[in-house]
C-alpha cells in the first residue's frame, strides 16, 4: 500500500513507516511491523504488545496511532493557520 500527496509533496508505504520507526527503535521488525500497520491491529502500551481485538481504553487501529497521528500532528504545525 503506498500513500502520496502531490500538493504537500510526500510519498510513502508502510514498510517505510516501519523503515523509519526502526531507525528510532532498533529492535522493530520492519516486516512484521509493516504488515500490522494496516487491518485490525491495536497497540496497547501498557503490555507493549499489539492484539487483534481492541478495548475501551486501546481502541485506534495501528496504522491511525503509527501513522495518521504523528502525519495529523505535523501538518497542523506547519500548515494550520495557528503556528505556536
Amino acid at each position: 500500500m503506498v500513500f502520496s500527496s502531490a500538493e504537500y509533496g510526500f510519498i510513502f508505504s508502510n514498510l517505510s513507516v516501519a523503515l523509519k520507526y526502526q531507525q528510532r527503535f532498533k529492535n522493530v521488525d520492519i516486516n512484521t511491523f509493516s504488515k500490522i500497520l494496516w487491518g485490525d491491529y491495536y497497540f496497547n502500551p501498557e503490555t507493549k504488545k499489539f492484539t487483534r481485538t481492541s478495548t475501551p481504553e486501546y481502541n485506534k487501529r495501528t496504522f491511525v496511532e503509527f501513522v495518521l497521528e504523528p502525519i495529523y500532528k505535523i501538518f497542523s504545525h506547519t500548515v494550520g493557520k495557528d503556528r505556536n
